[in-house]
């Protein structure tokens, strides 16, 4: 059974776009429920459009806070049932909120690994970079 997947991005999405051709050749065992980025403009909207997947532009600059836009991030995400978030590029800090959501419990993941130093060091967190280079 497929891993239902959300993959926010900020920019191009040459990452996202891997996941999609990979997905697409039965390489990667993933559902795309959601492809978001914080950058109504990003052309990761396009590659999500032209593949035929949900895709959504949430404006960072239209939340009064980090804290409300990573709440809206988790609605967005709860509605598409993703069980793992991958950040594919996504340029934009993760608040506290949405790191210690019990809603994606050990479930964020991306291409790299956390760094060193992260603000964060309880927050649930898994590291791709092994099976991400074997897919790409």
């Amino acid at each position: 059974m497929p891993l239902k997947i959300a993959i926010l991005a900020s920019g191009g999405g040459t990452n996202a776009q891997a996941m999609i051709d990979k997905a697409a050749a039965g390489i990667l065992d993933v559902d795309i429920r959601l492809i978001l980025s914080n950058r109504p403009g990003a052309g990761v909207l396009e590659r999500a459009r032209k593949a035929g997947l949900p895709h959504l532009a949430l404006d960072h600059t239209r939340f009064p806070d980090r804290e409300a836009y990573d709440r809206q991030l988790i609605a967005a995400l709860r509605e598409s049932g993703a069980e793992l978030i991958v950040l594919a590029g996504y340029m934009r800090l993760l608040t506290s909120a949405f790191l210690c959501c019990p809603a994606f419990p050990a479930c964020t993941a991306g291409p790299t690994p956390r760094p060193t130093g992260s603000r964060f060091p309880a927050a649930p967190c898994i590291s791709w970079r092994k099976k991400w280079t074997a897919v790409r």
